[in-house]
C-alpha cells in the first residue's frame, strides 16, 4: 500500500512539534528568587512620636552578624516633663514595600522610664530577618535655682510591710544637714524603703562607696550599721548642691537586763563599786549615756548619800548588740549622813549616739532615757 503525504500536512506536523517543544520548555520553573535582604536597609534613623516632640533622642542600633541581628538596638527619647506617656509612632524611614513594623506608627503605647516598649521591624521577603528596638523614656527635670533640701523623708507601710504604720522623720536639720528617722525596736535596719521629697532638681543617694539616682517610687536601702547613708540633691544643673546623713534608729537604744536591781548588805562605812547588772544597745549605732537623774526616792533624800548607778561605756561606744555592765558605787564619806537601812529610787538614763548625738539638748529632745528601779539595803 502506497501512502503520500501531502505538503500541507507536513508542514502541519513540523509546527506542532515546535509548539510541544516550547510548550514544554516554558513548564520549566524558573530559578529560586533570593529571598535574603540587607537588614542594614532595615535601620531607623529617627523615632518620632505624634503627640509630643522629643528634646533628645539616643539611638544605639542592633548588633548585626552573619545578617541577623544578635542583640537589639535601644532608643532612649527625651520629653518635656508634664507630657503624656501614651504615645505613638508617628513615622519611620522604612520602605513599606520591604519592611513591616509593629506596634505600627499610629499605635498608641504606655511608654515609661524603666520597662522598653519593644517595636520589631521585620523583612516582608523573608519574615525569618527580623531587628528590635527597646524604646524608653526620659522626662526632663527643668532647671531651678532654689536652694536644694529635704522637706520630708518616711516610711510608708504600703512600702515597707514589716512596720504597723507611716514613720515620718523626728528631725531633719537643715544647718547640721542630718536627718534622723526612729523605728519599733526588732525593725530590720537592712531592709527598709524610704519615700524623699525635696526642693530641688534631682535626688541621689549615697550608700557606701555607691552613688545612685533615687527612683521617686524609692527603693529597698539598706540601713543598718556599720554602713552608713547619705542624701545628695542638686538644683542649677548641678550648680547646687547639699548632702544630708541619715540615722536610722531605735528611740531607747539602751535595755536593761532586768527592770529592778536589788543591792544587798552595802556597808555604808566603806567604799563600794561593784557590777549589778548588764545593759544592752538594741539600736542601730554607737552609744554612749548622759549623768544620771533619779526619781522615786523612797525615802526622798539626796541620791548621792545611798549610792549612784552607772554605766560602762567602751571608747568609741558601746556597739550595736553588745553588752556591757551595770556598776553601783557608793561613797562612804557621804553614806555617814543617812542611817542605815533600805533604800529605793529609779536611776533615769540618758542614751546619745556616739560622735551624732553626743551632747544636750538634741539627744534629750530625741531619744527616750532608760530607767532602773534600783533598792539598795545599806548596814553599819
Amino acid at each position: 500500500m502506497n501512502f503520500s503525504i501531502k505538503p500541507i500536512s507536513l508542514i502541519m506536523i513540523v509546527f506542532g512539534s515546535l509548539l510541544t517543544s516550547c510548550s514544554s520548555e516554558s513548564s520549566d520553573p524558573e530559578p529560586a528568587a533570593d529571598k535574603t535582604v540587607d537588614l542594614k536597609e532595615a535601620l531607623l534613623d529617627d523615632f518620632s512620636f505624634s503627640e509630643a516632640a522629643y528634646i533628645s533622642i539616643d539611638i544605639t542600633q542592633p548588633e548585626i552578624k552573619d545578617n541577623l541581628e544578635t542583640k537589639p538596638g535601644e532608643i532612649k527619647i527625651k520629653v518635656p516633663n508634664g507630657s503624656a506617656l501614651e504615645l505613638s509612632l508617628k513615622k519611620t524611614n522604612l520602605d513599606p514595600a520591604a519592611f513591616s513594623i509593629t506596634p505600627a506608627a499610629g499605635t498608641k503605647k504606655t511608654f515609661s522610664t524603666t520597662e522598653p516598649v519593644v517595636y520589631t521591624i521585620v523583612s516582608l521577603k523573608n519574615p525569618k530577618q527580623v531587628i528590635h528596638y527597646k524604646v524608653l523614656i526620659e522626662l526632663e527635670v527643668p532647671h531651678t535655682s532654689e536652694t536644694p533640701e529635704i522637706t520630708a523623708f518616711k516610711f510608708e507601710k504600703s512600702k515597707n510591710n514589716a512596720l504597723a504604720q507611716d514613720i515620718a522623720a523626728a528631725k531633719i536639720d537643715n544647718e547640721k544637714k542630718q536627718l534622723f528617722i526612729f523605728v519599733p525596736v526588732g525593725t530590720d535596719f537592712s531592709s527598709l524603703t524610704p519615700t524623699i521629697t525635696f526642693k530641688g532638681e534631682k535626688l541621689y543617694i549615697l550608700n557606701g562607696n555607691a552613688k545612685e539616682e533615687y527612683p521617686a517610687a524609692g527603693k529597698k536601702t539598706d540601713f543598718k550599721y556599720p554602713k552608713t547613708f547619705s542624701i545628695q540633691i542638686e538644683s542649677d544643673a548641678g550648680a547646687k548642691s547639699q548632702f544630708y546623713s541619715v540615722i536610722v534608729d531605735v528611740k531607747n537604744p539602751i535595755k536593761f537586763e532586768v527592770a529592778t536591781v536589788e543591792v544587798p548588805n552595802v556597808k555604808k562605812n566603806e567604799d563600794f563599786f561593784e557590777k549589778i547588772g548588764t545593759f544592752t544597745n538594741q539600736g542601730n549605732h554607737p552609744i554612749t549615756a548622759f549623768a544620771n537623774t533619779y526619781k522615786n526616792k523612797i525615802p526622798d533624800l539626796d541620791t548621792s548619800n545611798i549610792g549612784l548607778i552607772s554605766l560602762t561605756i567602751p571608747g568609741g561606744g558601746l556597739l550595736p548588740g553588745e553588752s556591757s555592765d551595770v556598776k553601783f558605787s557608793l561613797n562612804k564619806t557621804l553614806a555617814k549622813a543617812v542611817p542605815a537601812g533600805t533604800y529605793q529610787f529609779t536611776a533615769v538614763v540618758p542614751p546619745g549616739f556616739f560622735e551624732i548625738l553626743n551632747w544636750p539638748p538634741d539627744a534629750a529632745q530625741l531619744l527616750q532615757p532608760s530607767e532602773l528601779a534600783v533598792q539598795v539595803n545599806l548596814i553599819e
